[in-house]
Parts: structure tokens; C-alpha cells; sequence
């Protein structure tokens, strides 16, 4: 992510020219690709959440 906000800040840097397009075309792709991170990440750690919770009610009883 660190990186993203790097590249972000060059082509920001450069859209004062006639590169204005660039930055919106890498700030919707990384947007979309944070998107689908999102998508894809966030399902599998309520998954694993959820199996770390049913262990310690297991071991509870």
C-alpha cells in the first residue's frame, strides 16, 4: 500500500502538465484494485474468525 501511495504521489507530481488523465485512470485502478482485495480478503478472515471462535467454545465445554 505504502507503495500505491508512492506511485500515486509521482503521477500527482506530473498531472500539473498535460497528464491530468494518468492520474485519474492509476486512482480508479487503485481504487479498484483495493476494491478486490477487499472482496477477495475480508470473506476468508471472518472465515477464520469464525473457526477460532467455534475452537474456543469447544474448548470451553
Amino acid at each position: 500500500m505504502y507503495a500505491v501511495g508512492l506511485v500515486l504521489n509521482q503521477v500527482l507530481n506530473v498531472s500539473h502538465g498535460d497528464a491530468g488523465w494518468i492520474t485519474w485512470t492509476v486512482t480508479l485502478l487503485s481504487l479498484i484494485t483495493m476494491i478486490a482485495f477487499a472482496a477477495v480478503l475480508l470473506p476468508h478472515l471472518q472465515q477464520q474468525g469464525d473457526r477460532s471462535d467455534s475452537a474456543h467454545e469447544n474448548d470451553g465445554s
